[in-house]
């Protein structure tokens, strides 16, 4: 009797402690110090998936981090948009010096299959130790945490944008073995960094070179020179990246134990029901979305089925909304039954993406001739979070647009929660209901006037008055993307 009492009390306490918990990073600095402070204490494996990684303060910083974690013994793998890598070639070599870290580029580019260059990975994750996940519309780069350009000059959008930190879900699990899945599949390559690889900048790399070519050229000594250039341009980077560590912990703390992390963010955390980690075909290319498999092979097909489940109100947030025929569908239902739709998506003002915009404004009128309500975010920083929140008790944050590229074309992921709280005050539902009143604070709804008010985070009001130029000039040429629109429409 004893053993079985034992053994319920064990059984009960497990089930407690796996409880489905979520943190809503808004806040860039948070969202920053979530990651930095799951780095530092990560044990056995860090796992980053990345639709873009840039050359900038915040991809050092985060670089820097995991290159530490590394010299831990942490194994680290990164995956990135082979279009979108903009990491550089020595910061990427010095990294790879250490036999623990891997990277690899989803869908580079075959001259013999071009229409693959369409499809891209705009995934955006990053999984600790199979005991963390932080997902949502972040990418690695200064403008997705609030921050200007590294010289103040604006040239780069600033984005209004959200991801949120899971805790003891499965969902974590499902994230990582999605990872291993897409790792390893036929999509993804390791780096190809040429005269700057570990092998190339080895001693003796050179040796196989040791004759005089027929133009009296020294093919060795030419070598060996090159080789020490690189040698010193990544051992430069190495210097860079150390200096970003230092300055990052000097910023956010140097946390000393993985058990007082969690504790910390497990105050902040929020027991919520069920969350799923949702993603397109890991293998394979996306269902389309009329065939059987689409709602296990497309992230469209599991999102529009839990949004036409709602009874009461459907709030999306959108950077880019361009209607696909699958989303009437779904709006027509939605409204039939008396649901009020809500869409929030960048105006003129804000979208940083002038094709996109072109293709919002030959399809808005689908949403709402069937009684979508549209809110048009003034800028001049750019809606980027990418959120559903369904009858106040649902949440989707991930990666995913309302956009035909999204639904058909990219590899996308993200969370679903059931964020109704059990026995507890639920300040998510405080944070997350904050984050939609201070976007729609920012926003009018379509055919109103400009209703924008201009107060932008870390901006000051020069690079507030630089960055809605450099959003107006981006739009300079739209009379070229409405001429190409009825062509390209699929792809936008």
């Amino acid at each position: 009797m004893k053993k079985l009492l034992l053994l319920l009390i064990t059984v009960l306490a497990a089930s407690t402690a796996l409880a489905d918990k979520i943190v809503f990073l808004d806040d860039p600095d948070d969202s920053i110090r979530a990651r930095v402070h799951f780095i530092l204490t990560a044990e056995r494996e860090i796992r980053a998936q990345y639709f873009t990684i840039e050359d900038d303060e915040v991809s050092a910083s985060g670089l820097s981090l995991l290159g530490k974690a590394a010299e831990r013994g942490v194994k680290v793998r990164i995956i990135v948009d082979a279009m979108h890598n903009l990491m550089s070639d020595e910061k990427m070599a010095a990294l790879l010096l250490n036999p623990n870290v891997e990277i690899r580029e989803y869908n580079n580019f075959k001259l013999y299959a071009p229409w693959r260059y369409s499809k891209r990975m705009h995934d955006k994750a990053l999984i600790i130790d199979r005991h963390a996940l932080i997902a949502g519309g972040r990418n690695v780069a200064n403008g997705y945490f609030g921050k200007a350009s590294d010289d103040d000059e604006v040239t780069k959008p600033v984005l209004e944008d959200t991801d949120a930190l899971v805790l003891d879900s499965s969902a974590i699990d499902e994230a990582a073995n999605y990872f291993d899945n897409l790792w390893f599949s036929r999509f993804v390559k390791p780096v190809d960094l040429s005269y700057k690889d570990k092998k190339q900048l080895a001693e003796g790399a050179c040796d196989s070179k040791r004759f005089q070519s027929e133009r009296g050229d020294n093919e060795y000594d030419d070598c060996e020179y090159r080789r020490k250039n690189n040698i010193k341009k990544v051992q430069a980077a190495m210097l860079s990246l150390n200096q970003a560590y230092q300055k990052t912990i000097a910023e956010n703390g140097n946390p000393t134990s993985k058990e007082g992390v969690l504790m910390a963010w497990d105050l902040l955390a929020v027991k919520t029901g069920n969350i799923d980690y949702i993603y397109d075909n890991p293998v394979g290319q996306k269902s389309n979305l009329e065939k059987p498999e689409a709602l296990q092979n497309n992230i469209a097909k599991q999102l529009y089925a839990a949004v036409g489940r709602a009874q009461n109100h459907v709030v999306i947030v959108t950077p880019y909304f361009v209607v696909t025929p699958e989303q009437v569908e779904l709006f027509k239902m939605l409204r039939e039954r008396g649901v009020k739709v809500e869409v929030f998506t960048n105006g003129k003002n804000s979208n940083d993406v002038s094709a996109a915009h072109v293709g919002y404004e030959n399809t808005v009128h689908l949403a709402e001739q069937q009684g979508v309500r549209v809110w048009l975010y003034n800028g001049p920083d750019t809606l980027h979070a990418k959120m559903v929140l369904i009858d106040d008790s649902i949440l989707f944050v991930g990666s995913f647009n309302w956009d035909f590229r999204s639904q058909n074309l990219n590899r996308e992921v993200g969370i679903i929660a059931d964020i109704t709280a059990v026995e507890q005050v639920n300040h998510l539902q405080t944070d997350i209901q904050d984050k939609l009143a201070r976007i729609m604070s920012r926003s009018h709804p379509r055919g109103d006037g400009d209703n924008s008010n201009s107060k932008i985070g870390h901006l000051d009001e020069n690079q507030i008055r630089k960055l809605a130029t450099m959003i107006r000039s981006s739009h300079s040429r739209t009379w070229l993307w409405d001429l190409l629109f009825p062509l390209i429409k699929g792809q936008l």
